[in-house]
């Protein structure tokens, strides 16, 4: 039997979106037409302007004037209400909301070892160092990196604050004080900062640190692109139900869309050629940053950038070579503003402050304005709009706000797309919360020994229903998978699943969730399990992980 709290886990007030529809159409409830939420920060001479109020604000959806339908002032300080109790024993949720003290407004690092060349990596090794002494333990941030492999964890939001505290005082005066490039950083030494006892935090930081002394230069152009856009993939779906502002500032040496677009001397080829190879995972990368509201700061790992054919070690360069690099360094600049001003955040380059670059965009979460609008039923239509914030009262202030957004899809995603995205779920270290998913899991030995009964709560605020004469109907598909310690796929089940739900019924379903049951037999070696739910309309994804060493 379920504990009672499990059956609360997913019934904390949040209201349901409900629009009309023209005559003779079928009413949909589909997470990619509901409520459009635009993060604003608002500055003038003086810093961050924080008296706002929602009538000083004008949002334009293309040419259309939108009315402002929520509206929200989100600070640094700012926790979301109601944070559930501690769950009991055996119950895993995947919603960040469910954690006390979870912020409304957070900022991701990713440290990118993936795209930063090895003659870059000593640099970005002393920056990473001189960023972490530099941190505050009250800072809401949380530390990735992404290398061969995939994201790795450093801290997350909902760990133990006390971890970052230990972060920051290991690497406290670690890094090279001399402001120069050392020939290699070094982890500190037991004899050099006071060491506690090691904590899965450090663990994690060495693993870090090792993956960025690796060459990417042995890595295919086609495979950096596809991991770089799976992590920040599932970087957005795992903050996406965050309300407040959500920064992701990416150290890297280069960015997706610069990887690839230049011929061997380094000039810049048709773009439209190297985009069509990886059209679908660009647009799948590009959708979840859109939908999740995240604002992105590119930080160029090499630093004050030094053309090489102007060093005084280099003499005679030929002029091609010259305008190679201008091309290189020019047109990985412009991507970089590209990404920061479509999405509302700033680009850093061209700067050996890269811990004071960190900063500047941490400082971005003091105060920010959420607005929120619905998009016309006629506007659904599966293209990027172009948005535009205005404050027409007040001079003198500077806005950053994403450019646009992604108005639905009514087209079904193909079956590939799902795969990929169910590929993704199985071997990402993140959950994806944009559907809440509570799992009770208890061993039995029925029907047979060695069994797991899993009862599962899903939340239908984020599922595709279709009215259909009386009946709200959808479907949806169930993975249950289990993993060994290494992360080796032992078993998976997927299980498609109709909803034909009675329409009056709807309101209590949205309000508390729907639940299912299922029995699986435990293979040997078990160490993890995950528990995936997916819409088979929109893609949209939910996932637990459970590992089975806290499973009583």
């Amino acid at each position: 039997m379920k504990p009672a709290l499990f059956t609360l886990a997913l019934s904390a007030g949040l209201a349901v979106a409900q629009s009309g529809t023209q005559s003779g159409a079928p009413a949909v409830i589909r997470s990619n037409t509901r409520l459009v939420q635009v993060n604003v920060v608002v500055h003038d001479k003086n810093g961050a302007v924080a008296d706002l109020k929602q009538e000083d604000f004008v949002v334009f959806d293309g040419r259309k004037q939108r009315k402002i339908a929520s509206f929200a002032v989100e600070t640094a300080t700012s926790t979301i209400p109601g944070a559930m109790p501690k769950l009991q024993p055996n119950v895993f949720v995947n919603s960040l909301q469910r954690h006390s003290e979870t912020p409304t407004s957070v900022t991701v690092i990713l440290f990118d070892g993936l795209n930063t060349p090895i003659t870059d990596q000593p640099y970005a090794r002393n920056q990473v160092a001189k960023f972490l002494g530099a941190l505050h333990p009250e800072d809401r941030v949380a530390l990735y990196s992404m290398g061969r492999s995939s994201i790795q964890i450093l801290h997350d939001f909902t760990n133990d604050p006390q971890d970052l505290a230990r972060i920051i005082k290991r690497y406290r005066g670690a890094a090279d004080s001399t402001g120069e490039v050392g020939p290699m950083f070094q982890r500190p030494e037991s004899n050099t900062v006071q060491r506690e006892a090691p904590s899965a935090a450090d663990e994690k930081l060495d693993l870090m640190l090792d993956n960025l002394n690796q060459s990417v230069a042995n890595i295919g152009m086609a495979t950096r692109v596809r991991l770089t856009t799976q992590a920040l993939e599932a970087i957005a779906n795992h903050l996406a139900p965050l309300p407040g502002r959500k920064n992701l500032v990416w150290i890297s040496a280069s960015f997706p869309f610069s990887i690839g677009l230049y011929d061997r001397n380094g000039l810049a080829n048709a773009v439209r050629n190297s985009y069509e190879m990886f059209r679908d995972d660009i647009s799948r990368a590009a959708r979840a940053l859109n939908q999740a509201n995240m604002a992105i700061y590119p930080v160029d790992a090499r630093g004050l950038m030094v053309i090489q054919a102007y060093q005084a070690s280099v003499s005679d360069a030929p002029s091609n070579q010259v305008t190679s690099w201008l091309a290189a360094i020019g047109n990985a600049q412009i991507t970089m503003e590209e990404l920061a001003s479509r999405t509302g955040g700033r680009a850093f380059y061209n700067t050996n402050d890269i811990a004071g670059s960190v900063r500047r965009a941490i400082e971005d979460t003091k105060v920010s304005y959420v607005l929120g609008f619905y998009p016309d039923e006629a506007d659904i239509d599966g293209k990027y709009h172009e948005l535009r914030v205005q404050v027409p009262g007040r001079k003198g202030l500077e806005l950053r706000a994403r450019q646009g957004y992604y108005a639905g899809d009514k087209a079904p995603v193909p079956d590939a797309a799902l795969q990929t995205a169910l590929q993704q779920a199985v071997a990402g270290p993140l959950q994806a919360s944009r559907i809440e998913i509570g799992v009770h899991v208890t061993r039995t030995n029925q029907p047979e020994p060695n069994s797991l009964q899993l009862d599962l709560l899903v939340s239908a605020r984020e599922l595709t229903l279709a009215l259909r004469e009386d009946r709200w109907q959808g479907a949806i598909r169930q993975s249950i998978v289990q993993l060994d310690a290494q992360g080796k796929v032992l078993d998976r089940i997927t299980d498609p699943i109709k909803l034909n739900l009675k329409r009056e019924s709807l309101p209590e379903y949205l309000q508390t969730g729907m639940s299912f049951a299922k029995t699986v037999r435990a293979k040997p070696g078990l160490a993890q399990l995950r528990v995936i739910v997916m819409d088979r309309d929109s893609g949209v994804t939910g996932s637990v992980i459970i590992p089975m060493s806290q499973v009583q």
